[in-house]
């Protein structure tokens, strides 16, 4: 596709022309352009060779493309294949240049939106390369409205923004830094930026490499919402300060709130707030600016895709192959660039592992005369690599001009063309690019060769510290080494990374290979050699353990290792001997040293001959009653030496103890061989649980002299059935453990119980008492609050009025009423006849009302609650009076306390109202009463008279503290009537004043007791007037002076 450049406004042609274009029966694809740049107007030229091609052209006008968007589409109707000379315009677009001045468009063919599909005659598929066209509209760019003005002298102190793009919807902070810098006192000036693109957040000051000096008092920004910012730096010292050009003065930081497309300046030569002001060894009249500018954005740009070249190496004849990968490869269509190199030192053959979609040998031309190779990529679909991604290889024979080795090199020269995406549209990319070499070796060079060094056998049989040492020369950089034991390769490398020698190896014969370029040049043996091992004789060397002998081991004839020298190691610990004697039965273990340290180890078992102690057990005869002494024990045991020894816990003794209490006992019975053979046995003896009499329950008897009581026990323990004997006349019986008695009459009853082991137990005092009469308990009614008026149970706040009444609807007297509140008892009332009760004189609360009589406490209980009204409390407004005038005034607010509904009487006054007016100075009096009548009174109610004329907390509003005692004060009326908190701030909201309590004595000062500057202030007032209520009073002040 063909380029141009056109005036604004102007048409301009982009002819299509083709190459390769051979035996096709179809073309299909899209082209694509800036439609922000360029507006479509027709398709031209159209090639009579294309039968149809016209009519398969279209464009966004009359059609559902969008703008940017052309489709070409053709097919050979007489599917014999068309072929067309090379360098034939097929058609020409015509476009009208719409965009600013200076900008331009890229033209190129794209999948978007009708996929590329070429094919020949056979239907086979044909790859498509593009060579994209730009149309450049002529002029200068026009300006963004940021532009810095000209600086009258390159050396003057420069003011420079920093310049940035960024994304809609993020933070982006813009450096301000200095250039000429030199012997500077102090400065100020003034900052704006278009408040609709940028949202001012925050200023930042560099912590290092910093201009000394700025602080947070530096800055002025509350005009910073409407994009206005000031600032104010002075030396610590009184010297003046010089720092390096591009030092950050500060920093100034956004939210990027504009739309895509927009341009926020950042202007820096501005006069409000603050007006510009610079001093240093000399006057300093004229500034440099250079305008910080934000272009908003809505995809980031895309980084430079670098496509790099690698590296290898070989000899005269060989091929290498060297890589070429790429870096920051996202969402590209198309690369096209050059490959250089000597032809003298590399030959091309070929190029392979293509790994890029789309890519294959027709997309490459090469010149073996040159020493070119021409690479055009293009795909309709955009494709992302990661960094270091290999997309193919060049190979080269490799050639020597002379003998002498050297290094070629293959350069990118170019030119490098790359597509990609651009804030979502296809656009031109920037690349760079590296080189890449080989090196050669030319001439026949030696053959690599190897030398067996020192050997180290091993220490010890089976051991593996054997080494071998191995040096090889005229190894060349590809010559790997192994070393193998039999086939198995045990170790391998390069041979020029050193660290040939053998180590860690077991015994054998070891063969050392060099491999150049994988064939075979030389090899050397190494054999390492182990001593015998240590043999331990272990048959027929133990003797076992008897009834009256004790066991041997004898390993006198151990054999082998390193020339004798044995030391014998034994576990358990039996001394430095061939023979240990005196053992008894159990495993051996012994470890034998020769004189290089080597070792083995066997294991023995002595035995014995003596039969093993049978089980232990015992036999066991229980007690008959509870703490009985009656029990007996019997071990039963047989087998190893006798006789046998018994040692019991509990105090038993022998092999049949008697007279033994219920308990577990153990015997460890011992034989009386060495060491002794023992087993242990346990055994419980019981006894019966002890026999109790429970009295399950007593049946009244109706009468004195009535036989219908009765008695129901229930026996436990000792061993059933059991026999009872009573007193009084109840006969005897016999149970398996519940027993009713009845007909029994009113009295007291014991009885005797005895168990089928003729244990026995007693039971006295049984009573069998007379039925009591029957009482009914108190059940209460209702009660309710009698007393009070409006809803309330007392009239006024804190009265003890209230009377609580209530019913009893059930019970025997007499009985009691009780009345609490929580559980302190308020009254009580006896209730001897009667269904009604009431209790006076109380307070408001809630309460309880009981009841109890000879029957209890009344399961039920009445809650009821007594209200009364808030405390009546009123709260004065009072406002001062003028000197010698009735302008004073005062207000009541009773805050909703009390019943409402209020009367105000004022005292020598006829007022009625919460509010009296026209007040001379003075003190007054006012009685409010509610409409439950009830009252506060409201006493000594001051009147002042105002400082100044109007109403209380107005203020001068101008003083001359000259010393004169003439208006050198400033007076707020009132102020000292409650505690008032004052504050002064200057013009740019700084606080220069303060004083708590203020008492009406400031004269004009800061804080630190110095005059301030004539000038406009303003005072803020907090006053407190009690019961949480706070209210701020605000004002300007003017302060002028002759000083």
């Amino acid at each position: 596709m063909s380029s141009s450049q056109v005036d604004p406004g102007a048409n301009a042609t982009v002819d299509v022309t083709v190459s390769g274009f051979t035996a096709l029966a179809g073309t299909e694809y899209s082209i694509n352009y800036d439609s922000t740049v360029l507006e479509f107007v027709s398709f031209t030229n159209v090639t009579p060779l294309l039968v149809g091609l016209g009519n398969g052209l279209s464009g966004p006008i009359g059609s559902t493309l969008k703008k940017g968007q052309l489709v070409v589409s053709w097919f050979d109707g007489s599917q014999g294949g068309v072929t067309i000379p090379n360098g034939t315009r097929i058609f020409s677009i015509v476009f009208k240049a719409i965009g600013a001045a200076g900008t331009k468009s890229d033209v190129f063919t794209s999948n978007v939106p009708r996929k590329i599909e070429i094919s020949d005659s056979n239907l086979n598929p044909v790859t498509l390369i593009n060579n994209k066209g730009t149309v450049t509209i002529k002029g200068t760019p026009p300006s963004t409205g940021c532009t810095s003005p000209t600086c009258a002298n390159a050396s003057n102190l420069t003011l420079v923004g920093a310049q940035k793009d960024a994304l809609k919807g993020t933070e982006v902070c813009i450096a301000i830094t200095v250039k000429n810098f030199i012997d500077i006192v102090s400065g100020q000036g003034s900052i704006s930026w278009d408040s609709t693109l940028l949202k001012y957040k925050r200023y930042v000051i560099p912590t290092t490499n910093n201009v000394p000096g700025m602080s947070s008092n530096s800055f002025n920004d509350l005009k910073a919402s409407s994009g206005k910012f000031g600032f104010l730096w002075s030396s610590l010292t009184t010297n003046p300060v010089t720092v390096p050009d591009n030092t950050v003065f500060f920093e100034l930081c956004f939210d990027v709130i504009g739309k895509v497309g927009d341009v926020a300046c950042i202007k820096l030569n501005e006069t409000s707030p603050v007006s510009i002001d610079w001093s240093g060894n000399t006057a300093i009249n004229d500034l440099c600016y250079t305008f910080g500018k934000v272009t908003i954005i809505d995809v980031p740009m895309p980084s430079t895709v670098a496509i790099k070249t690698g590296t290898g190496s070989g000899k005269v004849g060989d091929i290498v192959c060297v890589d070429v990968s790429v870096d920051s490869f996202s969402n590209i269509f198309g690369v096209g660039t050059t490959f250089s190199w000597n032809p003298a030192q590399l030959k091309f053959i070929r190029t392979e592992g293509y790994s890029l979609e789309g890519l294959n040998s027709s997309m490459f031309n090469s010149n073996g005369t040159t020493g070119t190779l021409k690479l055009l990529w293009s795909n309709g679909t955009a494709i992302t690599k990661p960094n270091g991604h290999v997309i193919f290889k060049i190979c080269f024979e490799l050639l020597c001009p002379d003998a002498s080795n050297y290094t070629a090199t293959i350069s990118v020269p170019g030119p490098t063309d790359i597509t990609g995406t651009v804030n979502g549209s296809p656009a031109t990319v920037a690349g760079t690019t590296s080189a890449g070499s080989i090196a050669i070796t030319c001439g026949t060079p030696p053959e690599p060769k190897c030398t067996t060094g020192t050997i180290t056998h091993v220490t010890c049989n089976g051991g593996t510290d054997g080494s071998a040492a191995m040096t090889v020369t005229d190894a060349t950089a590809d010559c790997v080494f192994q070393w193998k034991l039999g086939t198995t390769i045990v170790k391998t490398g390069l041979v020029s990374a050193g660290n040939l020698n053998l180590t860690g190896a077991a015994a054998g014969t070891y063969t050392f290979e060099v491999l150049c370029s994988g064939v075979p040049k030389t090899s050397c043996t190494a054999t390492i050699n182990q001593p015998t091992a240590i043999v331990i004789p272990t048959s027929g060397v133990i003797t076992n353990v008897g009834c009256s002998s004790k066991g041997a081991i004898n390993i006198t004839t151990t054999s082998g290792g390193n020339n004798g020298g044995y030391t014998f190691n034994w576990n358990p610990a039996q001394g430095n001997t061939a023979n240990p004697t005196n053992l008894n039965a159990g495993v051996y273990l012994v470890t034998v040293t020769d004189s290089r340290n080597c070792t083995a180890t066997a294991s023995f078992t002595v035995g014995t001959t003596e039969s093993q102690l049978s089980t232990v057990t015992i036999t066991g005869t229980n007690v008959k009653c509870k703490n009985g002494t009656d029990g007996a024990a019997l071990v039963n045991v047989s087998g190893g030496c006798t006789p046998y020894t018994y040692a019991w816990t509990g105090g038993l003794t022998g092999s049949n103890p008697q007279g033994v209490k219920a308990g577990t006992y153990t015997v460890t019975v011992s034989d009386s061989a060495s060491p002794a053979k023992t087993g242990t046995a346990t055994i419980t003896i019981e006894e019966p649980n002890a026999l109790d009499i429970s009295l399950t329950g007593t049946t009244a008897a109706s009468t004195s002299t009535a036989s219908d009581g009765g008695i129901k026990i229930t026996i436990t323990g000792g061993k059933p059935n059991y026999k009872t004997i009573w007193s009084g006349g109840i006969p005897d019986a016999n149970t398996s453990g519940v027993l009713d008695v009845n007909n029994v009459k009113a009295g007291t009853y014991n009885v005797t119980v005895t168990d089928a082991n003729g244990c026995t137990a007693v039971r006295t005092g049984i009573l069998v008492d007379v039925k009591p009469p029957t009482t009914v308990a108190v059940e209460l009614g209702t009660a309710t609050v009698t007393s009070g008026d409006n809803g309330f149970g007392v009239l006024c706040f804190d009265d003890r009025t209230g009377v609580i009444s209530g019913k009893i609807t059930k019970g025997s007297y007499p009985m009691t009423i009780t009345l609490k509140s929580g559980n302190p008892v308020i009254q009580t009332v006896q209730i001897a006849s009667g269904t009604d009760y009431t209790f006076t004189g109380l307070a408001a609360g809630s309460y309880t009302v009981t009841a109890s009589n000879a029957a209890g406490a009344s399961t039920s209980s009445v809650s009821v609650v007594i209200t009364q009204p808030t405390k009546l409390v009123g709260t004065p407004n009072i406002n001062c009076s003028t000197k010698n005038q009735e302008t004073g005034s005062v207000e009541i607010n009773m805050n909703g306390t009390g019943a409402g509904n209020y009367s105000f009487v004022w005292s020598g006054l006829g007022d009625l109202d919460n509010k009296i007016e026209n007040l001379a100075s003075g003190f007054y009096n006012v009685t409010v009463t509610d409409d439950n009548g009830c009252q506060v009174k409201l006493t000594n109610l001051e009147v002042k008279s105002c400082t100044l004329s109007g109403t209380c907390y107005e203020a001068s509003t101008v003083i001359t503290p000259n010393g004169d005692n003439l208006n050198d004060l400033f007076i707020i009326n009132c102020v000292t009537d409650n505690a008032a908190d004052l504050t002064v701030f200057d013009r740019w909201g700084r606080l220069v004043y303060s004083q708590p309590n203020y008492d009406n004595t400031w004269q004009g000062t800061d804080n630190d007791n110095k005059d301030l500057k004539e000038g406009g202030y303003i005072w803020v007032l907090n006053i407190n007037f009690g019961q949480g209520r706070r209210e701020v009073y605000k004002g300007t002040l003017t302060i002028l002076t002759d000083k």
